[in-house]
């Protein structure tokens, strides 16, 4: 925070800055002028003089003493200059970021200039204080009395801003549970606005004499943690390719510079209770990101057929079966959705489960290839290569998703890369599988064609420019290129 006083530009290229709107000029000669005036005050005879005053007269008593006066007075005056220099603005303010308060700096002011009068009036002219000094400390005990919730907000709020627990954007969370982002601080009090849009303002007192969290230190990023219980029947494996697949997921949770990890809780009488440990780049995106990261939880569970047991006892009384399972499993998928149940049952009886281990490619670019994959559990990357040669990940699959599929519908090469994140599970449907239905039905190769086309548009960044009617007039052309394709390959 700057403070306007120094706002001015032509001043500031005028003379450099030395701290409360005060150049050099504006520091020095108040201590000039105090020499000049005890210079004055100790060659006070010299004056008489010069006004040829009687040395031992009335006049050169007062003169004297006024000359003194005006040095204590002009020395009081360079004091407070130089004390909100060095104090309010070379260390206070440097420290903590925001002006010392007005109220402080007159205060301390105002008790120098006071220390002054009482020297002048004691040591000058040796008149008695002692009653001025009881009468002041009542005064300035009532005050004190009067303005101690102020006065120790205004105190603690200088300590809060040398240490600078906090910021301004800082996510801190009270004692009473309150959450909010800091959005002004001042002398007397912290104002925050959480997340529902609404300020809390806190004093300072309350603020450093209680107990608080502070999200954003010491970097903004901080992690957060799911529970979630699954059957004994889930193996180790299993479960972390579903939940760390599903963490790996969320782009913004990745992008964090830090690991997230799985780690079994407990033992409970209905199953592992799991823990999802993510990290989240601020709170302010704590509840979408954590959201995010459970709704992926539930797809993979839902694509892989796995559930959360109510109790130990209903999960064995309700079996499913696991032909029955992956039945589900492939009506969800775009581009099998158009068979009939008997004939995505066939192809349940003859795609082959594939464990994909991390790191090692299910299929390369260029690679001949006749056969689509389908992810049933776990996460995987796309990588194109670029007339470079060099690879760039384009994107990634989850459970659900499929890759392949103009290999398996028109013999072409494998268009990218595809490596396993983590230990994935996946169902291959190959050529052999597809034929026999394809030829007893040769009308659904145009609605797989239509599919194709659609996912093709959707993968093309060209889409994104093309108008409505172009966009229409380019599925069409893919739809029938890729319908002329299929036929060729398969025969029909």
């Amino acid at each position: 925070m700057q403070d306007s006083r120094n706002s001015n530009p032509t001043k500031d290229a005028e003379e450099p800055k030395t701290g409360a709107g005060f150049g050099p000029i504006g520091l020095i000669w108040p201590i000039a002028l105090a020499l000049v005036l005890i210079v004055a005050a100790l060659d006070a005879g010299s004056i008489v003089g010069a006004f040829d005053l009687d040395p031992d007269g009335v006049e050169a008593a007062w003169l004297t003493k006024g000359l003194t006066a005006l040095f204590w007075f002009a020395a009081a005056f360079a004091a407070q200059r130089w004390l909100r220099v060095l104090l309010w603005t070379g260390i206070v303010e440097a420290r903590s970021g925001v002006p010392a308060p007005g109220l402080l700096i007159d205060m301390s002011a105002a008790l120098i200039y006071v220390a002054a009068l009482i020297i002048v009036l004691s040591f000058v002219f040796d008149l008695p204080v002692t009653g001025l000094l009881t009468t002041s400390s009542i005064v300035i005990a009532v005050i004190g009395f009067a303005l101690r919730g102020m006065i120790s907000d205004l105190f603690t709020g200088v300590a809060l801003g040398v240490e600078r627990p906090f910021s301004i954007g800082d996510w801190v969370e009270l004692n009473d549970g309150t959450v909010g982002k800091v959005v002004m601080m001042n002398w007397r009090a912290t104002r925050l606005l959480t997340k529902e849009e609404t300020t809390v303002i806190i004093s300072n007192s309350e603020l450093a004499t209680g107990r608080f969290k502070n999200y954003s230190t010491p970097d903004r990023f901080f992690r957060d943690e799911i529970e979630i219980l699954l059957d004994y029947s889930i193996t180790a494996w299993r479960a972390e390719r579903l939940l760390k697949s599903a963490i790996w997921s969320v782009q913004e949770v990745v992008d964090v510079p830090r690991e997230s990890e799985v780690r079994i809780k407990e033992f409970t009488e209905s199953g592992t209770v799991w823990l999802v440990r993510f990290w989240i780049p601020d709170y302010g995106s704590l509840h979408r990101l954590r959201y995010e990261v459970q709704r992926a939880i539930l797809r993979n569970m839902h694509f892989s057929g796995v559930h959360v047991p109510a109790q130990r006892i209903e999960w064995r009384s309700l079996p499913r079966e696991a032909p029955q399972r992956d039945i589900d499993f492939l009506h969800a998928i775009d581009l099998i959705a158009p068979l009939t149940d008997e004939e995505i049952l066939v192809i349940n009886d003859q795609m082959t489960q594939h464990l994909f281990k991390r790191g090692v490619p299910v299929v390369s670019q260029g690679e001949a290839g006749h056969s689509l994959f389908v992810v049933k559990e776990g996460m995987l990357s796309v990588f194109v290569a670029g007339a470079d040669g060099r690879e760039t990940r384009v994107g990634s699959l989850t459970p659900g998703a499929f890759f392949g599929e103009l290999s398996l519908l028109t013999g072409a090469p494998r268009g990218a890369t595809v490596v396993p994140e983590v230990d994935s599970v996946g169902f291959e449907i190959t050529k052999n599988t597809l034929a026999p239905i394809l030829q007893r039905r040769p009308e659904l190769a145009e609605r797989l064609s239509e599919t194709l086309a659609e996912r093709q548009m959707r993968t093309r960044e060209a889409f994104a420019a093309l108008d409505a009617e172009t966009g229409i007039e380019r599925r069409a052309s893919l739809s029938e290129e890729f319908l002329k394709g299929i036929k060729k390959f398969f025969g029909i």
